[in-house]
Parts: structure tokens; C-alpha cells; sequence
């Protein structure tokens, strides 16, 4: 088991956030990755992502995983750099050309994957099913690579620190599992509902939700979290 702890340096010290995102990695790491630190911060700006966390924040949250989790110097470095296909149309060539093919590769990956979830959801339930063989091929080329992966779990690690840094009313999970809990109590009262069948299921961030939900609420017969979409699971 590994355990990764992380903060942004309170004092605003670029030599203390590159030496972090260089520990265990040889001193000519640290350049490249000043260079791509001082990239991201000038290219993402102001910007935020879907979460409303600046991207900057949010690239540097996910490079500090990286770092912990050991990961080599590209992966580090490609989560810095995870948001520049969002402002650059030229992303892959000019990544290519600064810090070499690999980085390119794992932050354009990262990109196609960011994109295939609105795609599936988005379509119907026919269109889903003839599309099923083709994302899976795209999944499985882009996961070639596990460092793909794990910056794309770093990627939800570091949202869910974002949230926990809030205070608890400001915290949407804490409404989730709060109307999950209150839906399920008004469910079981029901008088044609058996209180002991029912369960819930999550999908995607809802397997977040039901994944603390259970650990609240003990009421439930069963529970389950699943990769399906909405239009697959009906």
C-alpha cells in the first residue's frame, strides 16, 4: 500500500514546489520540470477546471501525487502540462518539440480520455452499443500506457482533496450523500417498498458518492459500483 500526502507549499516558493516535484530524481530533473512549471502557469493563468479549482492548482496537486506515488520524471511532468491541449490547438507538436515524444504522448492521452465521457454519455442507448467495440479499443490503446491511468487517478485524488478543503455546507458530496440518505429514508417509508430490498448503485463520480454513503448509512440490503453508463445500465 502506498500512501501519498501532499500539500502546496504555504510559502509561494517555486524552488520549494520544484524541489517537491523533484524528490527522488536526479538534480538534472529539476530544470525540466521549472520549465514546465513556469509553462503551466503561464499558459492556464486565471483558468479553472470543471470542478471550479484553478488549473494551475489542480496540475500542480496532480504532479505532487505523481511525485509521491514515485512515478518518472515524464509522468511528473506531463501532469503539469495535462491542461495545455485545452489553450494550444498546436498541443502535440509543441509539447514534442519542449520537453520530448513521451510527455506529448501521456498529456494528449490524458486529453482523449478527459473526452470519451461526455461522448458516452451523451449518446443514446442505441448509439452506445454500436460504439461500445470502438471505445473499447480506445481505452485499451490509451491505457498501453500506465501512466495514463495512474495521472488520471491522481487526477480524481486531487478533486476530492480540493472538495475536502472546503468548509463541510460548501462540499457537494456532503449534499450527495445527504439527499441519497434522505431519499432512501422516504423511500423505505413507502408502504409498498420492502425496506430490506433496497440497495444503491453508483456510476462514475456516483461510485464516489456510494462509496461513502454506505459507510453512513447501514440501512441499505446492498450496494454497488459500477463502470456502466446510464444509458447501458438501463
Amino acid at each position: 500500500m502506498v500512501s501519498v500526502v501532499h500539500a502546496l507549499p504555504q510559502a509561494e516558493s517555486t524552488e520549494a514546489l520544484v524541489a517537491a516535484l523533484a524528490a527522488g530524481l536526479e538534480p538534472a530533473a529539476q530544470p525540466r520540470l521549472a520549465d514546465a512549471l513556469a509553462l503551466a502557469r503561464a499558459t492556464y493563468g486565471e483558468s479553472v477546471v470543471g470542478t471550479g479549482e484553478g488549473t494551475f492548482a489542480h496540475a500542480a496537486g496532480m504532479a505532487l501525487i505523481a511525485a509521491g506515488l514515485e512515478l518518472d520524471p515524464d509522468a511528473r511532468l506531463a501532469a503539469l502540462l495535462f491542461a495545455v491541449p485545452d489553450h494550444r490547438k498546436d498541443a502535440e507538436e509543441f509539447l514534442t518539440g519542449r520537453f520530448g515524444p513521451a510527455v506529448a504522448e501521456i498529456v494528449i492521452s490524458l486529453a482523449r480520455l478527459k473526452k470519451l465521457r461526455p461522448l458516452t454519455r451523451a449518446a443514446s442507448a442505441a448509439e452506445v452499443q454500436s460504439q461500445t467495440e470502438i471505445l473499447r479499443k480506445m481505452l485499451l490503446a490509451m491505457a498501453t500506457d500506465i501512466r495514463v491511468v495512474m495521472l488520471r487517478l491522481a487526477s480524481r485524488v486531487q478533486t476530492l482533496r480540493f472538495f475536502s478543503d472546503r468548509p463541510l455546507p460548501d462540499q457537494w458530496i456532503y449534499h450527495a450523500v445527504a439527499d441519497t440518505v434522505l431519499a432512501h429514508s422516504l423511500l423505505r417509508a413507502r408502504p409498498e417498498v420492502d425496506p430490506g430490498r433496497v440497495g444503491v448503485m453508483g456510476i462514475s463520480w456516483g461510485g464516489v458518492i456510494v462509496s461513502t454513503v454506505i459507510g453512513i448509512d447501514t440501512r441499505f440490503a446492498f450496494a454497488r459500483v459500477t463502470e456502466f453508463t446510464p444509458a447501458e445500465a438501463e
